[in-house]
């Protein structure tokens, strides 16, 4: 059985609007911030590391593309 694909609106983001990318830049500026007041330098085990990380590539990956 062959799927077929709608034709309606997009999922997700708007990826194209660049006041998304802007946004996202400045939560990571925001999340920076907050692990440099909360955790010393090079403390790794906090839990907006991971987040930080993810939301790094993603801003990477947008503007790659």
């Amino acid at each position: 059985m062959k799927l077929r694909r709608r034709r309606s609106k997009p999922i997700g983001i708007a990826l194209w609007r660049p006041g998304t990318i802007a946004r996202l830049e400045s939560l990571l500026h925001r999340i920076k911030t907050l692990r440099r007041q909360n955790y010393g330098e090079g403390y790794k085990y906090d839990v907006w590391r991971e987040i930080e990380v993810e939301l790094e590539a993603v801003v990477k990956q947008i503007q790659c593309e």
